[in-house]
């Protein structure tokens, strides 16, 4: 019997999932999370991450948060992207899911531009296919620390992502995001071109009604 459990890791909630089916090693693993030695569930989730995505996932937060060595957000994303990549099919929509929640929180914590576009490319998918609102804040929050990275580094055009972030977060709102709502005002106020700030709104909103999503 393989067990399911929950774990709350750092400041973000990060499942830890072993379901039925999977490797013996990612039981182990989580046998020896359980009983505090993350260095062997680090280094058993090594050996089954690249075949089984929940051991991808795991090993991707031990990378984040530090337990059992050195905390690395490249390669926790590295982990991340693996896990991603491997979660196919109905079965595994929630961790899917998690997956690139984390991945895109992680680029903004650490603030890492090298990272944006593989994060946005699944938080894009899974935001506009779904309209899950926790997925149109987070990349919100991309598009944000895009248009942030473009104004201190002088890149032209930097108050188009701005904008969008806008209507992220305002359509995020409106499905439900409290945090979204304080986003958007926070952002109002740094975009240039109010009136594009809002068209940007009604063009989110339409792609999630071309996309089936009510």
């Amino acid at each position: 019997m393989f067990r399911s459990a929950v774990l709350y890791l750092s400041t973000f909630v990060l499942a830890l999932v072993l379901g039925a089916g999977l490797p013996v090693l990612a039981d182990d693993g989580y046998d020896a999370y359980q009983n505090g030695d993350f260095a062997s569930a680090r280094n058993i989730w090594l050996k089954t991450a690249y075949k089984d995505p929940y051991s991808a996932y795991n090993l991707g937060t031990l990378f984040e948060t530090g337990k059992g060595g050195d905390a690395d957000h490249k390669e926790a994303f590295k982990w991340y992207d693996e896990a991603a990549r491997k979660a196919r099919g109905d079965e595994m929509t929630a961790l899917k899911r998690q997956v690139v929640l984390s991945m895109g929180r992680l680029v903004v914590k650490n603030k890492d531009a090298d990272l944006i576009s593989t994060a946005g490319m699944y938080l894009s998918t899974l935001a506009m296919k779904t309209g899950d609102p926790a997925a149109l804040r987070i990349r919100g929050l991309l598009m944000e620390f895009q248009a942030d990275h473009s104004i201190e580094n002088d890149i032209a055009n930097a108050d188009n992502p701005m904008r969008f972030a806008y209507g992220l977060f305002t359509v995020a709102a409106e499905r439900g995001s409290q945090k979204a709502s304080e986003d958007a005002k926070r952002v109002w106020e740094k975009v240039d071109d109010k009136m594009a700030a809002l068209n940007n709104t009604k063009l989110v909103r339409d792609e999630l009604l071309r996309n089936g999503v009510n």
